[in-house]
């Protein structure tokens, strides 16, 4: 009776193995949202109604629901005095909080990259392929995808690490970093500057010391901070 009982619980064991699910239609709501920020057609304060995201997008009320739950979550939106809620103030004290927690965990996934990149130097040829990507697209000014690719790069450092934890925390930032990066583009006075940063970033996993991490990481994090401090316009 104990070995089939030690069957049973290692059978169901097997069982809570991670199911792979596709994209849900509120995942790509909530991306939708995201992307609206970003680009400025809804901003800090302003309202976000279920009717006017099924309107929009043409879905039901239900994933409009789920997703607008989701980013609340998040952070990302809040609640409304009136009907909906309302995109979140990404003001001073919020971004430097966020931008503290970021540079404290990309402290954590750079050591953990390095270490791991110096036995297998492969493992950086994502991020090259990133750099290279990011390059590109700079020099054509499209500022708004190599936000995406900036937020990508910082994620691939985080998978490299292999430090799951860090890794979590890292995706549980990675939206409001999306906000914040693109909007840092937008206001890069030099992209391919930029651009050399993250190529530097690059070296520092494939050659660089462990001893250097901190320096470099928290002059590559709180650098373009700057280019934050003044209330976002609406594109005109």
């Amino acid at each position: 009776m104990a070995g089939a009982a030690k069957l049973d619980r290692s059978s169901a064991q097997r069982g809570f193995r991670p199911i792979e699910r596709a994209r849900t239609i509120p995942d790509e709501v909530a991306d939708r949202i995201i992307m609206a920020i970003v680009y400025g057609e809804k901003l800090p304060g302003d309202r976000i109604t279920e009717a006017e995201i099924a309107t929009g997008m043409n879905v039901s009320r239900v994933p409009a629901r789920e997703a607008m739950q989701k980013l609340a979550l998040q952070g990302i939106l809040e609640a409304s005095e009136l009907r909906g809620m309302r995109v979140a103030d990404f003001t001073e004290e919020r971004i430097n909080e966020l931008y503290e927690v970021r540079l404290a965990i990309e402290k954590v996934t750079f050591r953990h990259a390095m270490r791991r990149a110096a036995d297998n130097p492969a493992l950086l040829a994502p991020l090259e392929a990133l750099v290279e990507e990011m390059n590109g697209i700079a020099s054509n000014g499209d500022h708004i995808a190599v936000g995406q690719l900036d937020v990508e790069f910082h994620r691939t450092v985080a998978h490299i690490a292999q430090n799951k934890m860090a890794e979590r925390i890292w995706e549980g930032l990675s939206q409001h970093l999306l906000i914040v990066f693109c909007r840092e583009w937008i206001r890069a006075e030099d992209p391919p500057q930029e651009v050399k940063l993250h190529r530097e970033l690059l070296e520092l996993l494939r050659s660089g010391k462990e001893e250097d991490i901190d320096a470099i990481l928290t002059a590559h994090v709180i650098g373009p901070h700057s280019l934050l401090l003044e209330r976002w316009e609406r594109p005109a």
